[in-house]
């Protein structure tokens, strides 16, 4: 019995397609941190196969983000949702300084503004939720 404490061979009959998943069935949910430190990834932080996804939720690491960058990352979250889900994103109440070389360059984003953004990307029933600590801005795509 050398197999008898190999977990990987106690089910295998029944365990096919444990490593395995189906392109077609849908991952409930991606999260994505959009960090200040790569600004210009444009959107490449999302997973392989999120474009079966229902649910997206993008964090900001703070309120001071480029809006084309921002811009990119809810109209590639729109498509990933390919039929219909819900997006949520996360803006920090607090600032962190701009670029001081550049004033004027990066500004805080206001709820309103990524409100917008959403909305331009096609997503609808956009709300603005205020928390202690941050905005959730939260929409549809139906």
């Amino acid at each position: 019995m050398s197999h008898a404490g190999s977990p990987l061979r106690s089910n295998s009959s029944n365990d096919s397609n444990f490593l395995y998943q189906e392109p077609s069935s849908p991952r409930k949910s991606i999260e994505i941190l959009l960090r200040n430190s790569h600004p210009n990834d444009m959107g490449l932080t999302f997973p392989p196969q999120s474009d079966s996804c229902s649910s997206i939720h993008i964090k900001l690491e703070s309120s001071v983000v480029s809006e084309p960058v921002l811009e990119a990352v809810v109209a590639r979250a729109y498509i990933c949702l390919r039929s219909k889900g819900s997006m949520c994103v996360t803006l920090p109440k607090h600032q962190e300084e701009g670029n001081q070389d550049r004033p004027g360059e990066n500004l805080a984003m206001q709820p309103q503004e990524v409100g917008l953004l959403c909305r331009m990307a096609g997503f609808v029933q956009i709300q603005v939720v205020e928390t202690e600590q941050d905005y959730l801005v939260t929409c549809l795509k139906l």
